[in-house]
């Protein structure tokens, strides 16, 4: 369970999660992107309410590390995906 997550990133910043398996890293980040919705509270990015299709076109979200194709650089990854959405 979450309690009390408050944060901004900044325009342009790139900001990463760490901490131990089950601490809520990815609960979170489900949250963020809207695959899963808070039981209580909100999430907001970009000033709308998430879930919110116009968003996801704005941000970056890259899944665990076996999500990504092993034999591409990690720049490739990242075209690889870009194109799977646009």
């Amino acid at each position: 369970m979450l309690q009390d997550i408050d944060f901004e990133v900044a325009d342009g910043e790139i900001y990463g999660l760490i901490g131990p398996s089950g601490s809520g890293k990815t609960t979170l980040v489900k949250k963020i992107v809207g695959m899963d919705r808070p039981s209580a509270g909100s999430v907001r990015l970009l000033d709308k309410k998430v879930p919110d299709l116009t968003v996801l076109e704005n941000i970056g979200y890259m899944a665990q590390a076996d999500a990504l194709y092993t034999d591409l650089t990690g720049r490739e990854n990242l075209q690889c995906f870009l194109h799977f959405f646009h």
